[in-house]
């Protein structure tokens, strides 16, 4: 399970809703850091940006000179979906979840499930399924939830 074993890379797959070839992770870094450098002109991206222009630039020359054109392809296609993605494809919910849990899990928290459905902006707060779906969600991240009784009494200070 790869929320269980790399945060970074599962926050990553929520926020972009699925895996990102070699040749996407390419350009994404190349729009990414091309944006931060053109707002920031202090930027220490720019060794980085040159670095992979170059890397483009000679992926796609050895692309043609070999005739390969499925990899050429497979570079317009990445470039196509770069501009084209859809936040819709994401899911801001586990994101937040597995950001939360990093907290959680450092201070040794559980956190009751209608907490952390205000806090993640839970879409389905009012109904008891909403919430089993939202505990499926947190079994499967590894998210520690506590039961509301055992947080109301704590509150309570009994």
């Amino acid at each position: 399970m790869l929320a269980a074993t790399d945060v970074d890379a599962a926050i990553l797959l929520a926020e972009r809703g699925r895996q990102f070839t070699e040749i996407e992770e390419l350009f994404n870094f190349y729009y990414q850091a091309g944006m931060k450098i053109k707002s920031d002109k202090t930027s220490d991206l720019e060794k980085d940006f040159e670095r992979c222009s170059l890397k483009i630039a000679q992926t796609f020359l050895k692309a043609v000179s070999a005739g390969d054109s499925k990899k050429v392809m497979e570079m317009a296609k990445a470039m196509e979906f770069l501009k084209k993605r859809d936040a819709s494809d994401a899911d801001p919910y586990r994101k937040r979840i597995l950001m939360l849990r990093e907290i959680a899990t450092t201070k040794g928290a559980k956190w009751p499930i209608r907490l952390l459905a205000k806090i993640i902006g839970w879409h389905h707060v009012k109904t008891d399924d909403g919430l089993s779906q939202l505990r499926r969600i947190c079994k499967e991240l590894n998210f520690p939830i506590t039961p509301e009784k055992i947080f109301k009494s704590h509150l309570q200070g009994k």
